[in-house]
């Protein structure tokens, strides 16, 4: 059994998840996972200000307490030569958003001003991130709002526009994009194949494995042809075997294309 089997039969929970795949990716070179990130976002408002080629570093904080606005799943601090940024990815595997009557619980008790982002999480979490209310990072008030955003991950094979357009109404400046398991699945992929990385390419595999063994998978469009040949009839009948597989995607999305929600 493989390091990717084992992680797969273990807890399969959101948490753990979202433990294995940042901890993981946190050890692969901080420009190409950075950069890949940010162009497979769909992105409401388009993505946060830079380029993010030569970005130097890459902090991955887990679980961060705020003052009032509850517990975000991850907090993405990066930074290049000139410019630094935060970033606030909420996971989801088989759920959606939590609004705050369900977490009340759980969190802190609320003080944030009155209005939809009360309740609306992803909201909650931009205005911890602009407010410095973040305990792991306090300063991120500091960080242009330009140069911030919050990152909705899922399970998804296409962006949840319900709940896409419901934060961005309730946070309408907040710079939210949304990714699928499938992309990071991609991510690894493509990291496995860049030759410069060299030993992280044995993480950057792990990491694959360990998402191909869980069956996650991203949609962007069909290939023809390869669409062509799974539904040609074989022997008088259709083959039963499913369409999701990488020979059927299309290519990435393209980061130039503005999406409406």
């Amino acid at each position: 059994m493989n390091y990717a089997e084992v992680l797969a039969r273990s807890t399969n929970s959101e948490d753990a998840l979202t433990e294995r795949v940042f901890g993981l990716l946190r050890y692969l070179p901080a420009t190409e996972v950075v950069s890949r990130l940010m162009a497979y976002a769909r992105w409401k408002l388009g993505p946060p200000a830079g380029t993010f080629d030569d970005v130097r570093s890459m902090s991955v904080h887990f679980w961060p307490r705020s003052k009032g606005h509850g517990i975000p799943d991850v907090l993405l601090l990066f930074e290049s030569a000139g410019r630094g940024w935060a970033v606030i990815v909420e996971c989801k595997y088989g759920a959606g958003k939590s609004q705050w009557g369900e977490a009340l619980a759980e969190e802190e008790a609320l003080v944030t001003a009155e209005g939809e982002e009360r309740a609306d999480q992803l909201a909650r979490y931009w205005r911890a991130l602009r407010s410095g209310a973040l305990e792991a990072c306090p300063e991120s008030a500091l960080v242009p709002e330009a140069s911030t955003a919050v990152l909705y991950l899922t399970d998804d094979l296409a962006p949840p526009a319900d709940e896409i357009r419901e934060s961005a109404h309730a946070a309408p400046t907040m710079r939210l994009g949304w990714l699928s398991w499938g992309d990071v699945l991609r991510i690894a992929l493509e990291c496995c194949a860049v030759e410069s990385i060299g030993p992280s390419a044995a993480v950057a595999h792990d990491l694959a494995e360990y998402l191909a063994q869980l069956g996650v998978v991203s949609f962007s469009g069909f290939s023809r042809e390869c669409l062509l040949e799974r539904l040609r009839p074989h022997e008088g009948r259709f083959p039963v075997q499913p369409l999701w597989g990488s020979a059927v995607f299309g290519e990435p999305p393209n980061p130039n294309v503005t999406w409406h929600f």
